[in-house]
């Protein structure tokens, strides 16, 4: 009883070291940047240049503060991402789980399940600290969010509850994997990432996205009978339009185009329906449609399976390294021990992180032609310039951003580019073919 008080003691005072620790570096990094939290964000108002193009704004106060404050935070996460699992695996936490699931559990899968329960809540509470800095003050501080504390402990909830289940069953569908094939594990989650991620593209809008917020479909009569001409013009029948009621979490505007098959579907947050016109709610449906038309969502199923491929061999041969060095000290001698998943975690964690670029980029190029699609589906450059600016301005975004920082983090082009992009892109000024023309029914 005394060790495990020492034990719950312990984990505590480090929770509480986190939490004081971001608290200090946050208010730090808003006193020497306290000129930058005065808000001189202008009405949005565009702005033509000489040649009536869409001049790209520049970035107010509070969006640079949000660029760096976020930077900051990012940067944690980075570093927590790998201090977390192998704190867990260097003092011993981890066998000491396994052990203790293996006292209380008989069958394998009850033992298995029980470990990552434990490990997940770990991992969970130790994040807390920066999810709240990260989301719900960070939000608040530059006045973007909407969301109550008692709202958000409720969303994070339900979270946690989701993944759990998620990690408890993926957890020993993987451990098991691993244990009957140890040369070949990694091409065989590979290859069966793709089912599972088709799978979960069909369920997730019908079955997970309502536990968090409300759908219900356009309201406004006029603007779906504008997206629906556009979906027929460029052959897609029978998708559905949703709008949510994001309005009372954040003041941010998106839409995004989800499901599969018969569950495709455009969602519109209310905050965008509530402050863009009807020529620019279209291009920004025109986007989703080009998400679709183009099959970005199969591509990526694709694509991701073999990126998950390539993570886990090397991430299988980063593991075996470690463990021959530290076996040791951590008393691990194989990958296939269950107080191992840290380990793998870690260089789960450490190979993603470097190979970043790849993923970002790739969404990067769907993104910027998704916005080609838009553009030669409503032949409107001027609403699809003026989205980007309004969606820099509201979201309180940078126009651009440096270089390396663009390619770790960013999986959309910088507003800066899609701004010059949308000004430019007019073949049919030049008599040449747009690239997308195939896909459009003719009238």
């Amino acid at each position: 009883m005394n060790k495990a008080k020492t034990i719950i003691c312990s984990f505590l005072c480090i929770l509480l070291f986190i939490t004081l620790s971001l608290y200090i570096s946050t208010k730090i990094i808003e006193i020497n940047n306290r000129d930058l939290l005065v808000d001189n964000r202008e009405s949005i108002n565009i702005k033509l240049d000489n040649i009536n193009q869409i001049k790209i704004p520049e970035a107010s106060n509070i969006a640079v503060f949000n660029y760096k404050l976020g930077r900051f935070y990012w940067i944690i996460s980075i570093i927590a991402s790998f201090v977390i699992p192998f704190f867990i695996i260097y003092t011993g936490v981890s066998g000491k789980i396994k052990n203790w699931s293996k006292n209380i559990g008989k069958h394998y899968i009850f033992i298995v399940a029980l470990y990552i329960i434990l490990l997940y809540t770990i991992y969970y509470v130790l994040s807390i600290p920066l999810d709240f800095f990260a989301g719900f003050y960070k939000g608040h501080l530059i006045n973007l969010s909407n969301q109550s504390l008692s709202n958000w402990i409720a969303q994070n909830i339900k979270y946690f509850f989701m993944n759990l289940v998620i990690y408890v069953i993926s957890g020993i569908f993987i451990y098991t994997v691993i244990n009957h094939n140890k040369n070949y594990w990694p091409l065989i989650l590979g290859v069966l990432s793709i089912p599972i991620m088709f799978i979960a593209y069909m369920i997730t809008p019908v079955y997970i996205d309502p536990i968090f917020n409300d759908f219900k479909p356009l309201t406004d009569k006029k603007v779906e009978k504008r997206i629906e001409e556009l979906t027929k013009k460029a052959g897609i029948d029978n998708c559905k339009l949703y709008e949510i009621d994001k309005s009372k979490e954040t003041k941010a505007m998106n839409a995004y185009m989800t499901g599969i098959l018969n569950t495709k579907r455009i969602v519109i947050w209310d905050n965008m329906l509530n402050n863009l016109n009807e020529n620019e709610i279209a291009v920004v449906a025109a986007h989703e449609i080009g998400h679709y038309v183009l099959k970005h969502i199969p591509k990526s199923i694709v694509f991701n399976s073999v990126f998950i491929t390539i993570v886990l061999f090397l991430s299988k041969f980063l593991s075996n390294y470690f463990i021959k060095i530290f076996s040791s000290k951590i008393k691990i001698y194989s990958i296939s021990d269950l107080a191992a998943i840290p380990i793998l975690i870690l260089m789960v964690n450490l190979v993603t992180f470097l190979l970043a670029p790849i993923p970002n980029g790739y969404s990067r190029y769907h993104e910027m032609e998704a916005d080609r699609f838009a553009i030669e589906l409503t032949e409107d450059n001027y609403s699809n310039a003026a989205v980007e600016v309004k969606f820099l301005k509201n979201n309180i975004s940078m126009p651009e951003v440096g270089t390396l920082y663009k390619l770790w983090r960013y999986d959309h082009p910088m507003p800066k580019e899609r701004i010059e992009f949308s000004n430019s892109y007019k073949p049919w000024e030049n008599n040449e073919p747009m690239k997308y023309q195939e896909y459009f029914r003719k009238k």
